[in-house]
C-alpha cells in the first residue's frame, strides 16, 4: 500500500478554482437556467397561458 500523496501545490489549487470558476459553474448556471425555463415553458404549453379565463 502507498503511503499518503504530496498536499496538492498552490499551482495546481490555482488551476482548480480557475476551471471551476471560469468553465464549469456558468454552464452549470446556463443549465439550471434553461431546465427552469424549459419546465415552465413545457407547462404552459399544457396548462395554458395565465390569466383570467
Amino acid at each position: 500500500m502507498q503511503a499518503d500523496p504530496s498536499p496538492p501545490s498552490k499551482l495546481q489549487e490555482l488551476m482548480v478554482f480557475l476551471t471551476l470558476s471560469v468553465f464549469i459553474w456558468p454552464f452549470l448556471a446556463m443549465a439550471f437556467v434553461g431546465t427552469y425555463g424549459f419546465a415552465f415553458w413545457i407547462y404552459f404549453l399544457t396548462a395554458g397561458p395565465p390569466g383570467p379565463g
